[in-house]
């Protein structure tokens, strides 16, 4: 599952909550995609070698 918005830890001063630069953002999110697929192609020649 992929989090929309990404917040900084809540400071001691009132600034509360602020989500981080939109492109870092979309840079996780690739990132996280691209280890997903990875995963993917690593377990799918085993299993179907397995099986």
């Amino acid at each position: 599952m992929v989090q929309k918005t990404i917040y900084k830890k809540k400071r001691k001063s009132g600034k509360g909550y602020r989500p981080r630069a939109v492109s870092r953002l979309k840079k996780i999110a690739r990132t996280r995609l691209r280890k997903k697929r990875n995963a993917a192609k690593r377990v799918a020649p085993a299993s179907a070698g397995a099986a």
